[in-house]
């Protein structure tokens, strides 16, 4: 009796996960903005802060007068900022539109001691301070 056994071999590698920088999953309080150091004078309640999950690719905080959430990615020092979503409360003093034009603009990151710096092109747009 001959028996014939057909084998598979799949030539497809396996599809890479983008590398993600795990120093980046913490609680950031938001110091500087496009050059300006921030002051209570700038926000409504509380000093604008976002937590960056990086298992989940998910961003969410206060933006100083709303709750917002949204997604980001990273790979190496590149960063990008997507689906943000923001609660709708007024607010008299609030650098929120600021806020969340940096982080769309964000391209390229650094995190230095206990900051993560947020660059568009070579400009730095937005210091955080690790607070967790």
């Amino acid at each position: 009796m001959l028996m014939l056994a057909i084998v598979a071999c799949s030539s497809s590698k396996p599809t890479a996960i983008p590398a993600t920088d795990y120093r980046l999953h913490d609680i950031w309080v938001l110091k500087e903005l496009n050059g300006r150091k921030l002051t209570v004078s700038d926000y409504s309640r509380e000093a604008p802060r976002m937590e960056l999950n990086t298992k989940e690719g998910k961003v969410l905080g206060n933006s100083g007068c709303n709750n917002f959430f949204g997604s980001f990615s990273s790979q190496g020092e590149k960063i990008t900022f997507s689906d943000l979503g923001s609660t709708k409360m007024f607010c008299e003093k609030s650098v929120e539109t600021e806020f969340f034009e940096a982080l769309a603009k964000a391209q390229r990151f650094e995190v230095k001691d206990l900051h993560l710096l947020l660059y568009k092109d070579e400009v730095l747009i937005a210091s955080f301070l690790k607070v967790d």
